[in-house]
């Protein structure tokens, strides 16, 4: 089994045409400049799994738990955390029902309630965290 690489490693590689083709199955346009590597369905089930093994649903909108996930090393040294959200976001969770998701129809059910729900309590809250309307400066004791 070959192990998938950054262009990086490609280029200090002693055999960069090789390791070209081996790889150039995978490669996607980007919309940008050059190719990226394509996810495969064994890391939309990694996600996935992850995501349900600790329990993390209600933590999916923010940015932490995805560095957290890059950071376990698990994932192509490719990825970045936002690549990991926006293939998330924008692939996995409107095809979840997609046979090829390893994860029960149970788990399918609880991500999909637990996205709407963290996106209907930011909604609820105005977008901020600050509900406080009233103006604190009147309470200031200007004598003192």
């Amino acid at each position: 089994m070959f192990s998938i690489l950054c262009f990086s490693q490609i280029a200090k590689s002693k055999q960069p045409n090789i390791i070209l083709k081996l790889v150039s199955a995978k490669l996607e346009p980007s919309g940008m400049a050059g190719y990226k590597i394509g996810y495969t369905v064994d890391e939309d089930n990694l996600i996935l799994k992850l995501i349900i093994d600790t329990k993390a649903y209600y933590v999916l909108r923010g940015r932490a738990y995805w560095v957290d996930l890059v950071t376990t090393g698990l994932f192509d040294k490719c990825r970045t955390w936002m690549s990991l959200q926006n293939r998330f976001e924008k692939k996995i969770l409107p095809n979840i029902m997609n046979p090829n998701y390893t994860i029960s129809e149970e788990e399918k059910h609880k991500l999909v309630l637990a996205w709407q729900q963290s996106a209907d309590d930011f909604r609820d809250s105005g977008g901020s965290d600050d509900d406080d309307d009233d103006d604190d400066d009147t309470d200031i004791d200007e004598d003192n």
